[in-house]
């Protein structure tokens, strides 16, 4: 990989080429100075670094992530500051695609895979439940498919951007750290407490799963409407179509499981991680 002029220095690591933008800020191929270790350097922008509540909550990335044992995490090996007060983060160097650009790419992704995708996804954030974090923001973009020959479909799931979790050992499980109110996520995919600026605990990662899970049975996410108002009103308030009515070969456990995840109550969905990928489990072998 030849290097690439880029806009800063990130003590400790020259970084390569640009492989990806946002907008929060870019990421680079990068290698450790001294090992020659290759990276993946996540950098905030230069203008949302001023701000101490973005630059914790993407530190709190690195945080999350260490803290979570799991082969879906991305590994997280330093952070710190470059040259022109850009907060960065050193992490784990993926190659293959997002969830969502084989979403973009027919065709519609197979049943089995639908279920290997949801089963791993179940585990790694489960197992950050068992952390006492909430990842709070589930969607394809955050969902990695990590080339590996070794594995089904020649795909590891990567869970991404920890960024928007909280967590909060001192105060129960689940608890976060948050002002009341405050609107954290991506509103397709968001729970309906999360869309009134509730409270949240594991359950609203189920509920966001499930809307993910969704889409990948159905062609697209369970609200699409013209505005923000609009998506966070349809959570909150309309049911969900039944999937077999967009695609009537689905089997009906896979639209009950999904119909289960969705609940607008919390207490109606799989209470867990674990139950959810359970569940995918027990549907045994899905053809396309």
């Amino acid at each position: 990989m030849m290097p690439t002029p880029t806009p800063v220095r990130c003590p400790g690591y020259r970084l390569l080429a640009e492989v990806g933008r946002g907008g929060t800020g870019a990421v680079f191929a990068a290698e450790h100075a001294e090992s020659g270790r290759r990276v993946a350097i996540k950098l905030l922008r230069s203008e949302l670094s001023h701000s101490r509540q973005a630059v914790a909550r993407f530190f709190q990335e690195a945080r999350s992530a260490s803290s979570v044992a799991d082969p879906g995490v991305v590994e997280v090996y330093d952070s710190g500051y470059a040259d022109d007060g850009s907060a960065f983060i050193a992490m784990q160097l993926l190659e293959g695609e997002s969830l969502a650009s084989r979403i973009a790419r027919p065709p519609r992704v197979s049943l089995a895979y639908l279920r290997y995708i949801g089963s791993a996804v179940a585990r790694t954030v489960g197992a950050a439940h068992a952390r006492q974090i909430v990842h709070r923001d589930l969607k394809p973009d955050n969902v990695f498919l990590a080339r590996d020959a070794s594995l089904p479909f020649g795909a590891r799931v990567k869970v991404l951007d920890f960024g928007m979790a909280k967590l909060n050992p001192e105060e129960g499980p689940y608890s976060f750290v948050t002002d009341k109110g405050a609107l954290i996520g991506t509103p397709l995919y968001m729970s309906p407490e999360q869309c009134r600026g509730a409270e949240v605990d594991a359950r609203s990662d189920v509920y966001a799963l499930g809307c993910l899970l969704y889409e990948l049975a159905c062609g697209r996410p369970p609200f699409v409407k013209g505005g923000l108002g609009l998506i966070l009103g349809a959570h909150v308030y309309e049911p969900v179509q039944p999937p077999r009515e967009l695609v009537p070969g689905l089997p009906e456990a896979l639209e009950q499981l999904l119909l289960r995840a969705l609940a607008k109550a919390p207490v109606d969905r799989q209470q867990s991680m674990q139950a959810l990928a359970e569940e995918l489990t027990a549907l045994g072998n899905l053809n396309a």
